[in-house]
């Protein structure tokens, strides 16, 4: 799986952190870190999209993989 980076190895970069504060159940959310976009793998399909994650956890939608997006054609 060339160019596919683990999940659990690393995570895509940082674009968006949501870290308003947020109570549900009477418990604190963590702050919600959004991605770049990237090429995602979750076991099933490949598809393009950001990744979601709270702090100190796993991605919560199940992505296994991921890559950078290729640069876009120049003509």
């Amino acid at each position: 799986m060339s160019g596919w980076v683990r999940i659990a190895d690393k995570l895509p970069p940082v674009a968006a952190r949501l870290d308003e504060k947020c109570i549900v159940n009477g418990k604190e959310i963590p702050p919600l870190n959004r991605s770049v976009e990237v090429i995602v793998f979750n076991g099933k399909a490949v598809f393009g999209g950001v990744i979601e994650w709270f702090d100190n956890e796993i991605p919560h939608r199940g992505e296994t993989h991921w890559q950078p997006l290729p640069p876009p054609p120049t003509e």
